[in-house]
């Protein structure tokens, strides 16, 4: 009788071993999607609301009809804070992406060379627009102002098929999402 007693508990504490693994097991699998997705976001701040930066180009006056080889003609962009916005960040950054259309058209298949410049007060301060990263303050009325000048290596341009920035060159503003 006693070695069927020994049978029995050795039985049960094989079971009892068996069912502490097996949720030993789903609490560690559990706890490594859990980091895993704690990580994705972390990762990929994208998934939050970023107040999006307005921009609007102001039209540039030139009086020539015809644009010389070598002439600078300077656009000029204001960068406004989007006021809607419900972030509770203190200040709302902003990078500039700027493309240069396909030469389908006949003006963008000019020859052409632009240079951004950050304006604050008399002061312009070239920058590069691949890696400048802009910054606003929050739920201000705040606007910054900037000059793109586009040297036209070409001659015999009309100023009238250049006077549209977006005939040559696709220019975007996108917040960033500033994570402290």
């Amino acid at each position: 009788m006693a070695n069927f007693k020994y049978s029995i508990d050795y039985k049960f504490n094989i079971k009892k071993c068996l069912i502490i693994y097996l949720l030993l097991v789903c609490v560690l699998i559990g706890a490594r999607t859990s980091s895993r997705m704690v990580g994705k976001v972390d990762k990929n701040p994208a998934t939050v609301q970023v107040a999006k930066p307005i921009m609007d180009l102001v039209v540039n006056n030139t009086n020539s009809i015809n644009i010389l080889p070598n002439q600078t003609v300077e656009y000029k962009l204001n960068v406004n804070n989007y006021i809607g916005s419900t972030i509770t960040e203190t200040k709302i950054q902003f990078k500039f992406n700027m493309k240069r259309k396909s030469a389908i058209s006949s003006v963008a298949s000019r020859n052409y060379t632009f240079k951004l410049f950050e304006v604050n007060g008399a002061t312009e301060t070239e920058i590069d627009p691949n890696t400048y990263t802009g910054s606003l303050i929050s739920g201000t009325i705040e606007s910054k102002s900037y000059i793109l000048r586009v040297t036209w290596l070409d001659d015999g341009i009309d100023y009238n098929t250049v006077q549209n920035l977006s005939a040559f060159l696709d220019v975007t503003v996108d917040g960033v999402q500033q994570i402290t």
